[in-house]
C-alpha cells in the first residue's frame, strides 16, 4: 500500500496518441489498494481554461501532488493529457482527475482533445469543477460555452441510455464580492441557454436539473490574497465536496474492479466519436482561403478571352481540337491556384483544386456535348452520302457494316479529341443514337429515303444552328443586334443549308417539283424554330437585361476591368437596347422599314430618361404601329422590366463599389499613419534621404500596405504586360515596397513638409 506522504499522480491518457493506460491505473489501483473499496469510492475531476490555476487548487482541495506552472512559463500548459491521483485524507475513497486545459494558444484551433477530455470527464467523475475566472462570466470562449454545448449535446446520449445525476461545481476565482449575485445570475442564465441549444427538440421537457446539481462558489485571488485563497478553499471543502462525495449513491455504481476497464470503453467510444473531432485552426483557415482562391480563379476561368473566344466560334462550328484548347485554359487557371494557394494545407489544397478543376469543366460541357450532337450529324450524314453511292446489291450487307464500323470509329476520335483530359464526359447517348440512325437509313425503301434524310439529318442541323446562333447574339454577343443583321444572318444560314439539301435530293429519283417542296419545307421549318427560338429568349428578358448589365459593369468593350465611378452612368439606357430588340419582332421583309425609325426604342429610351409621355405610353398593352403577332413584350411588361433593371442596377453598383471605396478608405488610413509618423520622426535638421529610410524601415506601418498591395495586385497587373506581371509575382514584397515608399513620398508632399525630405 501507497505511504501517505508518497506521490502516487500518474498519466492515464496520453494527449498526444490518446491512449488509456491501463497498466499505469493497474498499478496505481495496487499501490492504493482501490480495488478492495468495492462500490464505495467517488471520481471528482476540473475542467477548466489553461493557466487558469486548475492544479494549484486541486493540490490545496485534495492534499494532491499534480504538476503546477512557474510563472516564467504562464500561457502555456503544464497538464497536458488526463492526470489521476487519490485524496488521502476522505472518504469514501476518491479518485481525482487533473484535465488538460482549454483555449490554448499551442493547440491553435484544435478542440477535439479538450472536447473529447470534457465529455469522458462528464461521463466518468461524479463532481465536476469548473474552474474559471470571474471576469470571463458572459463570454463566448473563455467561458468555454461551445465546449459546454458540444459536451452537452453528446453526454445526453449516454444519460438517456443510462441515467445518473453528476454535481457541477463552479468555482469563480478572483471573487468580486459586490458582483457576486449578478455574476451567478449570468452564469445560470448561460448554463440555461446552453442547455437548451444542446437537448433535441423532441426532448424540449428535460431539465437541466435533472441531470446536473448545480452549484457556485466565489475564491480569491490566490497570488494576492493566499491566506484568504487558503481558508475558503477549506471552506469548500467541509462545506461542500465532503457533502457531496458522502452522497453519492454506492448501489448505482460499479465495483472498483470494474472501473479501469469501464473507463477504457467509455473513452474508445469517445475516440471513434466523429461529431468530436474538430479540424486543426490552420485547417479552417485553409479551408477558407482556398475555397476563396478557387472560386476567384474560376471567375478568372469563365471570363478568359480565349475561352469567350472559343465559346463564339463553338456556337457555330465543330472545333476539332476543343479538348486540347479546353486543357491549356484550365492549366493556366489551375497553375495560378496552385501558386496562391500553396502555403496552405496540403490536403486542403489538393481537395480545392479538384473541385476548381470539376468545376471548370462542367462549365464548358455544355459545348462538348453540342459538339458531338454536330459530331453525330456529320458523321450521319457521311454515311448516307455512302449508303446512297452503294448499286451492288448482292454486296450492300457488307458495303453498310463497313461504312457503319468505319463512322462509328471516326465518331469515338473525333469525341476523344473534343474531350479535355480530366473530364468525365460521356457521349454513348449521342453514339447509341448515331448506330441506330444509320440502321435505320440503311434498311429505309429508296422513296423514302429523302424524308429520312430531312427529318434526320437537315432539320436537327438547322435546329441546332439556329438556336446556338440567336441563343449567343442575346446573351454572349459584345454588340447590341439589330433586327436587320438578325434577318440577314438568318438568311445566310438558311441560304447556306438549302443549296446542301437540294443536292444530296439530286442523287434521289426525283423530280424538280418535289425537290422544291422538300427545300420549301426545311425553309419554312427553319424560320418556325427561329421565331420559336426568340420566342423563348424574349421569355427570359430579364435574365438577359441583368447579365448584359452585370458584364457591362465589370468588363468594357475591350473586355478590360472597369472602374465602377466611371462605367456606371447611362449602362441602363444602354441594356434598353437589348430590351427594344426583344420585344418586337421583325421577321418579315415589310419590317424593314421600321428598323431605321425605331419608335419602340425611342420610347423606351425616353421612359428610362424619366420622360411623362413616354411613361404614359408604356401603360399600353400594346404597341402603336406593331402586329399583335409581331409583340413579344408589352409596352407595361418593358415599364416592369425596366424598374428591375433599375433595382439592379443599384445592387450591382453598391456591391462593386464596396471593394473599390474600402481600398481608397484604407489607402488614406495609411497615407494618414504615414504622415503622422513621419512628423513624428522627421525633425527639421534631418536630412531627405534619412527621413525616406526612417519610412521603410517603419517596420509595422510598411506591412500594413504591402499586405493592401498584395490583396491588390492581381487587379493591378491585369493592365500590364506579362513580362511585369511576371516580375511582380516573382518579387511581391519588392513591388510592395516601392509601392508603399511612392505612397510615403506623395503623403509627404500633400501634407506640405516637402521641407523636410526633398533637397
Amino acid at each position: 500500500m501507497a505511504h501517505r506522504d508518497e506521490d502516487i499522480t500518474f498519466q492515464l491518457i496520453d494527449e498526444f496518441y490518446n491512449d488509456f493506460k491501463e497498466k499505469d491505473f493497474e498499478s496505481f489501483a495496487l499501490r492504493t489498494n482501490f480495488y478492495e473499496c468495492g462500490r464505495s469510492y467517488a471520481v471528482v475531476a476540473i475542467l477548466g481554461p489553461v493557466s487558469s490555476g486548475k492544479s494549484t487548487l486541486l493540490n490545496h482541495l485534495f492534499s494532491t501532488r499534480f504538476g503546477t506552472m512557474d510563472d516564467s512559463k504562464r500561457g502555456s500548459q503544464a497538464t497536458l493529457g488526463i492526470w489521476m491521483s487519490r485524496c488521502p485524507d476522505v472518504r469514501p475513497f476518491t479518485l481525482v482527475m487533473d484535465v488538460e486545459g482549454s483555449d490554448c494558444a499551442q493547440k491553435g484551433g484544435n478542440t477535439s482533445f479538450e472536447k473529447r477530455s470534457a465529455l469522458f470527464t462528464l461521463l466518468v467523475a461524479d463532481i465536476v469543477l469548473i474552474n474559471m475566472w470571474c471576469k470571463d462570466i458572459g463570454r463566448e470562449h473563455a467561458a468555454n460555452k461551445p465546449l459546454l454545448r458540444t459536451v452537452f449535446q453528446q453526454a445526453m446520449n449516454e444519460f438517456m441510455k443510462k441515467p445518473r445525476k453528476i454535481t457541477l461545481m463552479f468555482i469563480l476565482r478572483d471573487e468580486i464580492e459586490s458582483r457576486k449575485s449578478s455574476l451567478e445570475g449570468i452564469l445560470r442564465e448561460d448554463l440555461n441557454e446552453i442547455w437548451a441549444s444542446a437537448i433535441p427538440s423532441s426532448s424540449s421537457n428535460l431539465l437541466l436539473q435533472d441531470y446536473f446539481e448545480v452549484q457556485f462558489i466565489f475564491l480569491p485571488n490566490y497570488e494576492v490574497h493566499e491566506e484568504g485563497f487558503k481558508l475558503k478553499v477549506t471552506e469548500l471543502k467541509e462545506k461542500f465536496i465532503i457533502p457531496a462525495l458522502t452522497h453519492i449513491d454506492d448501489k448505482a455504481k460499479h465495483r472498483a474492479s470494474m472501473f479501469p476497464a469501464l473507463a477504457q470503453e467509455i473513452w474508445s467510444d469517445i475516440l471513434g466519436n466523429k461529431d468530436l473531432d474538430v479540424p486543426k485552426y490552420e485547417i479552417l483557415v485553409s479551408i477558407a482561403r482556398c475555397e476563396k482562391i478557387k472560386n476567384e480563379h474560376f471567375n478568372s476561368f469563365k471570363k478568359d478571352k480565349l475561352l469567350r473566344s472559343l465559346r463564339g466560334v463553338a456556337y457555330y462550328h465543330l472545333v476539332p481540337d476543343f479538348g486540347e484548347k479546353v486543357d491549356s485554359i484550365l492549366n493556366t487557371c489551375v497553375s495560378k491556384y496552385d501558386e496562391e494557394a500553396s502555403f496552405y494545407d496540403e490536403s486542403v489544397v489538393k481537395e480545392k483544386r479538384e473541385q476548381l478543376i470539376q468545376e471548370c469543366l462542367q462549365h464548358v460541357e455544355h459545348m462538348y456535348i453540342g459538339m458531338v450532337k454536330d459530331l453525330r450529324l456529320i458523321c450521319l450524314k457521311v454515311f448516307m452520302d455512302a449508303i446512297d453511292k452503294v448499286t451492288d446489291g448482292n454486296n450492300r450487307v457488307i458495303v453498310v457494316e463497313d461504312h457503319t464500323r468505319c463512322c462509328l470509329n471516326e465518331f469515338d476520335e473525333s469525341c476523344e479529341a473534343l474531350r479535355a483530359r480530366e473530364a468525365k464526359w460521356d457521349p454513348s447517348k449521342e453514339r447509341a443514337r448515331l448506330e441506330m440512325q444509320m440502321k435505320n437509313y440503311a434498311s429505309a425503301k429508296q422513296e423514302d429515303r429523302p424524308g429520312f434524310l430531312v427529318k434526320e439529318l437537315y432539320e436537327p442541323t438547322i435546329k441546332k444552328e439556329l438556336s446556338s446562333w440567336l441563343s449567343f447574339l442575346v446573351s454572349e454577343h459584345p454588340e447590341i443586334p439589330s433586327w436587320s443583321k438578325i434577318r440577314e444572318e438568318f438568311k445566310s444560314l438558311v441560304e447556306k443549308a438549302l443549296p446542301q439539301l437540294d443536292t444530296a435530293l439530286s442523287h434521289f429519283d426525283m423530280n424538280d417539283e418535289d425537290r422544291k417542296k422538300m427545300t420549301d419545307g426545311l425553309e419554312k421549318y427553319a424560320k418556325n424554330v427561329a421565331m420559336t427560338k426568340f420566342r423563348e429568349e424574349s421569355g427570359r428578358a430579364k435574365s438577359h437585361l441583368i447579365n448584359k448589365l452585370s458584364k457591362r459593369l465589370e468588363y468594357g468593350d475591350d473586355s478590360s476591368p472597369q472602374n465602377p465611378e466611371t462605367a456606371l452612368p447611362d449602362l441602363v439606357s444602354d441594356c434598353v437596347e437589348l430590351l427594344a430588340v426583344l420585344a418586337v419582332a421583325r421577321w418579315e421583309e415589310g419590317d424593314e422599314e421600321d428598323d431605321e425609325d425605331d419608335d419602340v426604342l425611342t420610347t423606351l429610351k425616353a421612359a428610362v430618361d424619366g420622360q411623362e409621355s413616354a411613361l404614359e405610353d408604356l401603360d399600353s398593352t400594346a404597341w402603336e404601329k406593331v402586329r399583335p403577332s409581331n409583340t413579344l413584350i408589352t409596352p407595361s411588361k418593358c415599364s416592369q422590366l425596366i424598374k428591375e433593371l433599375g433595382e439592379e442596377k443599384a445592387k450591382i453598383s453598391t456591391r462593386m463599389m464596396e471593394p473599390f471605396q474600402a481600398l481608397k478608405t484604407n489607402a488614406q488610413r495609411k497615407v494618414t499613419q504615414l504622415m503622422a509618423y513621419h512628423h513624428q520622426t522627421a525633425p527639421l535638421e534631418v536630412q531627405p534621404s534619412k527621413t525616406v529610410i526612417t519610412h521603410i524601415t517603419s517596420t509595422e506601418m510598411m506591412k500594413g500596405v504591402m499586405v493592401e498591395v498584395r490583396k491588390n495586385v492581381n487587379c493591378t497587373i491585369q493592365g500590364m504586360n506579362s513580362r511585369t506581371q511576371v516580375f511582380i509575382k516573382n518579387n511581391p514584397f519588392l513591388t510592395g515596397a516601392v509601392l508603399a515608399l511612392l505612397i510615403a513620398v506623395w503623403g509627404v508632399i500633400y501634407s506640405r513638409s516637402t521641407h523636410h525630405m526633398l533637397e
